[in-house]
Order: C-alpha cells, then structure tokens, then sequence
C-alpha cells in the first residue's frame, strides 16, 4: 500500500508546492487587474449566442453569472474572476512542471514563473467579467494533458479536454504542443514501437475530444437554429480549412516567426532589446539541445525520428496561426513556450551526459545554471514589466475614449437645434490614429479601436454625462446590404440611402454610413463641424 500511496503523496505535495510558488507570484505580477477600470467584456457571457449555448462549457459562465447577479453580486464578481482565474493558471503552471517531472527545483520554478509572467495573462485579465472562465479552460486543457501522458487515461481526457474547448478554444494548440513535448523527450530513451504505439493513442484521445466538441456543437447549433458562421471567420465547419499550399506557407512562416523574434520589435514579444537578447539566448540553446540529442540517439529509426520532430518544432510552437492566421493575442498564445523547451530538454540532457570528472562536472553545472538563471531572470523582469505596461494602457485606452466622449458630448451640445430629446446618428468610425497620434502603446491602438467603435451607443452610456437617443445600426431606418449587394449598387442609387450600413462585415456592431452628400461632405471629427443638424437628426461625422 505504502507503495501506491507514496508518489501519489510526493506528487500532491510537489504540486502544491509549485502552485503557491506561482499563484503568489501571480499576485504581484498581475495586482493591478485588481483595481484596474475596464468595461471589456466577451461574448463568452452571452448564453443564448453560437458561443455559449448548453452544448458549450461556456454555460457554465452563464450560470455563474445568474447566480452572483441573483446574489447582489455582480459588480464585486470581477475582483473573485481575477482571483479565481489566477488559481486555475497556477494551478496549470504546477500541472506543466508535474508532466515534465522537472527534477531541478529551479528549472521548475523558472517554467512556473514564465507561464505566470507571460502577456498572455493580462491579455485574458483584461476581460476580467469572464477571465474565471478563460482560467478555468486553461486548467483543464493541461490537466486533461496530465492525465493524458502520465496516467495512459482515455476517457476522462477526452471528455475534460472536449468541455475546455467548449469554454475556450485557443488553449486546444498549448495542449498538442505539450503532448508533443513529452512524446519528443520520451523518444529519446523509450522503445521505438511502444513509443509509436503511446502517440497514435495520444493523438487519437485529442482528436477525439476535438470531435466531441465539434458533435456537440452541431447537435445544439440545430437545436437552437443557430449557426456558427462569423464565429472568428470559421465558417459552418467550425475549424478553418486550407490547401496544401496554404499550409506550406503557414509552415515557412512558422520558421519565420521563430528564428526572427531576436531581430524584429514588430511583435509584443520582442519589443525591447532585452527581451530580443534573451530570446536569441533561448533559441540558441534549444538549437544547440536539439544537435545534442540528434547526436546521442544512436538508432537509426530514433534519430529520424527525432530529426522530424526537430523540424516540426517551430510549427508546433506557432499552432494557433494554423488556426488564425494573424499576428494576435490568440496566434502568440504559445510562444512563452520559447523560453520553456530548452529548460525542458535541458533536464533530459542531464540524464544522458556520461560522469566525467568530479571538478569538470560540476563547474559545467554551475555555469549553465548561472546562464540560464540569468536570462530566465531577465525574461521574467520583462514579463512583468510587459503586463505592467500591458495594464497601464489598458487604462489610457479607457482615459481617451472617455475624453473623445466628453468632446463629443460638449459639440452635440453646442449644436444648434438640439435637446436632450433629440436622436443622434454616429456616421463611420473614428480613427484612432488622428485622435491619439502620439499614444505610447501603438499595439493597443487597436484595443482603443474595439472600444470605442465597436457599439458607440455603449462608449455613450458609459462616459457621458447625460443619457442620449442615440440611433443604432439596428434601427429600421438603416437600410441593411450584404457586401454582394452594396458592390451591385451605383452611386446614384447609394445617394438615395441617407444611412446605411454593410452586415456580416465583422463580428461587431456595424459601421453607419451615408449616401446624403451633404453628410458626405461634413469634416470628420475632431475637425470643426463634425456635428450637425440634418432634418430632425443631430449627425455626428467620426470619419468616412
């Protein structure tokens, strides 16, 4: 018995160990979500929707939400998401270092500490009303890897992992990614055939659950009458389809995306000379682990084997741009994990080294625990400062947006003709960059974009001072065109609409737009005469 119960007890204690390591460290880092004002919401709430009907996990959110709402809660419930969500990330964070049986101490706290650091977390965080969700998806994505690899279970995986795509899709690539870690460090050493034989049962539980999730999604979209069509450009197949050439491209832009991250500041990840010096610190490493073990496996079969896997590497690390294929917060979900592999292999690489001589040996390891401690460090300082800033701009998005509505407010005032009983109609959207030309975080332009565009009913609400009749793209009076239909249109006939709008264009709200030439020819805000009276409706211009 003792037997039995002895690794079980070691694992629980190891694993409570390294998730109070990472849920306190999580508290510093992530503080300021706390405190921080955002009204960024998600259509993860939104039950009733393609993304939250009783097939999905996402149910669960909306059922939370009844109960906190029904309990005079809801407003202090997103102090507790961000706590709970902190929770389930550390949680993961000790479940990734339990997978890998990190034996170094050190190596598994720098792994914890990276997963908590990374931008990804106040990417999530920011959306705090429905970050215990996101958490709870990332946990049980990981954990169904857990029992996955090192329990050989089948069922449980499939369903936990089936129910996490359920909540949050974009954790599905971190758990083939962690899958194909493992199976690429037990190559090394296990048996060829009992290794083929672990990862097509590996790849036949994952795409199980992926095929639960998608059976689940039909039944209930048919039920309902839904359709996930305009769900992230997926179409009725729920996952994106390419040809072959397609994926050939995406698979050199893989390779592109890896070996360029020490030369570019294009990408969050590698803004800052810093970060770009530890990143090629990382890249070198793993490149230099990958020869190693290529060298070491003395099968022939193993070592192609591995070869392929060294290959796919890359591809692996960049999965979510299989899926979307833009630069985002969704396609960098897994690029922590450039800092992770070579601390990974590096404990592998430990086991295979022959004894040497007793002075040799460990001034080796004092050195290569000196280097990696360093630059582990100094990618942990910039993920902190990264989610610092990250939250920082967070709340300049909402302090400009806030000015722009206060500006607006005081020209429709100014506007002669009006009253608050007037009904006022947004033309276009604004642009962010001729409002806010010097805004120190050009990546969260576009946050500044979703927020004040996305529903300008809902900034209004939010900001100004008095409430406004306020005409939404829903209105009877805006005419409604599929983009087919608006191409097939002339000018004439497009002068005869004075508002209108394209559907199906984006996820959100509409843009407004107007044939009427004398809207046509009104200057864009913030330029003077951007509001004015046309009819019996106040018309404020944003941009063309």
């Amino acid at each position: 018995m003792r037997y039995l119960t002895d690794p079980i007890k070691n694992t629980i204690k190891n694993g409570m160990e390294f998730f109070l390591y990472s849920f306190l460290f999580g508290i510093i880092v992530h503080s300021q979500a706390l405190f921080f004002n955002t009204d960024a919401t998600d259509s993860i709430r939104a039950y009733g929707s393609t993304q939250a009907q009783e097939g999905s996990g996402r149910f669960i959110g909306h059922i939370l939400d009844v109960v906190f709402e029904n309990l005079g809660f809801y407003q202090p419930f997103r102090y507790i998401n961000v706590l709970l969500y902190l929770v389930f990330a550390a949680a993961a964070a000790a479940v990734v270092v339990l997978i890998f049986e990190c034996k170094e101490k050190m190596v598994g706290i720098f792994i914890s500490f990276i997963i908590m650091s990374s931008a990804v977390n106040s990417g999530i965080l920011a959306f705090f009303y429905v970050a215990h969700m996101y958490g709870l998806a990332f946990f049980l994505s990981v954990f169904s890897a857990y029992l996955l690899l090192k329990k050989q279970a089948v069922i449980l995986p499939v369903l936990l992992l089936a129910f996490s795509v359920g909540i949050y899709q974009a954790f599905f690539p971190t758990v083939i990614l962690l899958v194909f870690l493992y199976q690429f460090l037990q190559l090394i050493e296990a048996d060829t055939k009992s290794w083929i034989f672990e990862t097509l049962r590996c790849i036949v539980v994952v795409l199980g659950a992926l095929g639960i999730y998608i059976l689940l999604n039909k039944i209930y979209l048919n039920v309902n009458g839904l359709s996930m069509s305009g769900y992230m450009s997926m179409g009725e197949n729920v996952l994106p389809s390419y040809q072959f050439s397609k994926i050939a491209g995406l698979f050199l832009k893989s390779y592109q995306f890896f070996f360029g991250l020490p030369f570019t500041d294009q990408y969050f990840l590698s803004d800052n000379l810093v970060i770009r010096v530890c990143i090629g610190f990382f890249i070198c490493l793993t490149i230099a682990e990958l020869i190693y073990l290529l060298i070491y496996a003395k099968d022939r079969i193993k070592r192609l084997l591995l070869l392929a896997m060294v290959i796919l590497l890359p591809c692996f690390i960049n999965l979510p741009m299989f899926m979307q294929e833009s630069v985002g917060e969704r396609m960098s979900l897994n690029w922590y994990f450039v800092f992770i592999v070579p601390l990974l292999f590096y404990g592998k690489i430990k086991n295979t080294i022959k004894k040497r001589a007793m002075i040799g040996k460990y001034v080796q390891r004092i050195s290569l625990h000196m280097l990696l401690a360093f630059f582990s460090s100094g990618v942990i300082a910039y993920g902190v400062y990264r989610n610092v800033n990250i939250y920082t701009s967070y709340i300049k998005v909402h302090e400009v947006a806030e000015n722009v509505v206060n500006n607006i407010e005081y020209r429709i005032a100014d506007c002669e003709g009006f009253d608050l009983e007037s009904e006022i109609v947004f033309i276009g959207s604004l642009d962010i960059q001729s409002i806010n030309r010097y805004f120190f975080n050009v990546e969260y332009e576009t946050f500044l974009d979703k927020v004040f565009n996305r529903d300008h009913s809902s900034i209004f609400r939010r900001y100004a001072t008095h409430e406004y009749h306020i005409i939404t793209p829903d209105d009877e009076r805006i005419s409604k065109f599929s983009v087919d239909e608006f191409n097939g249109l002339n000018p004439e006939e497009i002068s005869r609409y004075d508002y209108f709008c394209l559907t199906n264009v984006h996820s959100g709200f509409p843009t407004i737009h107007s044939g009427n030439s004398t809207i046509i020819n009104m200057p864009a805000y913030p330029s003077q005469g951007c509001v004015q009276k046309i009819g019996d409706i106040i018309v404020c211009k944003l941009g063309d």
